[in-house]
């Protein structure tokens, strides 16, 4: 064997050699965990900076209180009470969603609404109107996170027919009624949004 060949052989070695090691040190465990930490913590950075240090702070407050307890009917009321609430909402919404040609009798609610409430109704009652809308559905929701009064959503949805009986739109209405439980049940306000 000739002397140039053996060099040949000695460098093919060598290099063999020094991919071997190269090739273990790119894939240790240790050094993918210290890249995959530096692309964290400079990807944490960026984000930081590109939010600005009021955003950042924005959204913490936000998910700290999104880690808050939320405060339900059960945690503050007996279930006697809760029920109850509840059907005085929806006998409220049912009183209120539909109107048509007759003024409404306001006697029906009188035992069960705050004195602002029956004056509100009063004054805004719909007479002679010239379509009918008629209570096809209601649903009962607990609002989120209870505040001093029992918060009922009530969901209702019904029709709008004209005098003839033409079916004109259906819509949606969400009625949040407010109740309070000092000494008896009462309505004390009520704010209807529609929703289609």
């Amino acid at each position: 064997m000739s002397k140039g060949r053996i060099i040949q052989y000695i460098i093919y070695a060598t290099i063999i050699i020094i991919a071997i090691n190269v090739g273990k040190s790119m894939f240790s465990d240790d050094r993918i965990v210290r890249n995959v930490s530096q692309d964290v913590s400079h990807e944490t950075t960026s984000d930081t900076n590109a939010l600005g240090t009021s955003e950042a702070e924005k959204k913490l407050a936000f998910e700290l209180k999104n880690t808050e307890p939320v405060t339900t009917l059960a945690a503050k009321y007996d279930e006697a009470t809760i029920k109850q609430s509840k059907q005085l909402a929806e006998q409220f919404v049912r009183w209120a969603f539909p109107y048509d040609e007759q003024p409404k009798d306001v006697v029906e609610i009188k035992g069960f609404v705050s004195k602002d409430v029956y004056e509100a109704v009063l004054s805004g009652r719909v007479t002679n109107a010239r379509a009918t809308r008629t209570l096809t559905s209601l649903e009962t929701f607990e609002a989120y996170d209870q505040q001093d009064e029992i918060h009922w959503v009530v969901r209702v949805s019904g029709d709008i027919l004209t005098q003839d009986g033409q079916k004109l739109e259906t819509v949606t209405y969400d009625y949040h009624v407010f109740l309070s439980s000092s000494d008896r049940l009462w309505i004390t306000k009520w704010q209807p949004q529609k929703v289609s």
